[in-house]
């Protein structure tokens, strides 16, 4: 009985990892989707789905994703303006922070990132809780959505954007204020905000890099 039980056990052991493989949406890699910045602080970061988005929210955490299948479920993105009547609580960024391929890769493995309109506005340092490097929090950026590594354009006053904001925050998470172009982890989702920087600098003044 002993015997034939372990035979039964291997067999459903080999059943399970068959499925995970073959099966769609099956992954024993894939994160699952955020649910909402609830009892997060600003800055906390996490694994996540690339395809989150304001569907996935449980509260009234706003999604900004650059990623199609993130666009798909409702994130904002692009030149959408980031402001307190749009984030009344806490805001959400999804990126993938380690290639150049913004819906990370076959697995679609994001970073989360909660942030506040305190963040946005720039009266605090804003950081990631973790980073590319162990054991290390992000690097300080300031005022997210507005062009630049910090709050130099239009003195920090100005209007922020969607896809800026996106890259600020995957700029502190990989530690670089390497301005665009570049081809660091953050580029793809650089790329994406190009319409936005354009918009920002007629709107807000030059773009400092």
């Amino acid at each position: 009985n002993i015997c034939k039980m372990y035979y039964l056990n291997i067999i459903a052991l080999l059943a399970l990892t068959t499925a995970s493989i073959f099966l769609p949406g099956v992954s024993a890699g894939a994160y699952a989707v955020a649910t909402g910045c609830q009892g997060k602080a600003s800055g906390d970061t996490f694994n996540c789905h690339c395809k989150t988005g304001n569907v996935h929210m449980t509260d009234d955490t706003v999604v900004f994703n650059q990623c199609d299948k993130g666009k798909k479920n409702g994130a904002f993105h692009g030149e959408k303006e980031v402001n307190s009547n749009l984030v009344t609580n806490m805001g959400m960024a999804v990126y993938s922070g380690k290639s150049t391929d913004s819906c990370g890769g076959s697995e679609k493995r994001c970073k989360c990132t909660c942030f506040d309109m305190e963040a946005v506005e720039g009266s605090v340092d804003f950081r990631t809780s973790t980073s590319k490097k162990k054991g290390k929090p992000g690097k300080v950026t300031d005022c997210l959505g507005l062009c630049g590594p910090n709050c130099e354009q239009g003195d920090g006053g100005g209007i922020r954007y969607a896809s800026i904001l996106i890259h600020d925050i995957c700029q502190s998470y990989i530690r670089s204020s390497q301005a665009m172009p570049n081809f660091n982890d953050c580029s793809d989702e650089g790329w994406h905000s190009t319409g936005a920087a354009i918009l920002s600098s007629v709107r807000n003044g030059f773009c400092p890099t």
